[in-house]
C-alpha cells in the first residue's frame, strides 16, 4: 500500500495481485478493494469495477459497495467517480 500512497498505482496493483495469488492473508477483499481504488485513480473504470466486484465475493466492505454503485450510476465513462470519495 506504500506504492499506492506514493501515487505509483501500477506498481501497487502488481503487489496487490501478488498478495492475492500468494494468499498471504485473509484480507483478499481488502486487496481487491485497494486494486479498485488504484485502477480508479488511473482512470481505468472497467478494471476498477471488476476489482470492486471481486472484493465483494470475499467479504462485505461498505466503501466497495458504494464505489461499485457509483460506477453503475455514472457509467464507466465518467472520470474516476469513486476516487473523489477517498
Amino acid at each position: 500500500m506504500s506504492y499506492k500512497a506514493l501515487g505509483k498505482q501500477a506498481i501497487a496493483i502488481s503487489y496487490f495481485e501478488k498478495a492475492i495469488k500468494e494468499a498471504i492473508s485473509e484480507n483478499v477483499n481488502s486487496y481487491y478493494g485497494e486494486m479498485g481504488d488504484s485502477y480508479d485513480r488511473l482512470h481505468q473504470a472497467k478494471s476498477a469495477v471488476n476489482a470492486y466486484q471481486k472484493s465483494l465475493l470475499y467479504g462485505v466492505m461498505p466503501l466497495n459497495i458504494l464505489c461499485t454503485g457509483q460506477f453503475v450510476r455514472y457509467g464507466t465513462k465518467e472520470q474516476a467517480p469513486c476516487a473523489t470519495l477517498l
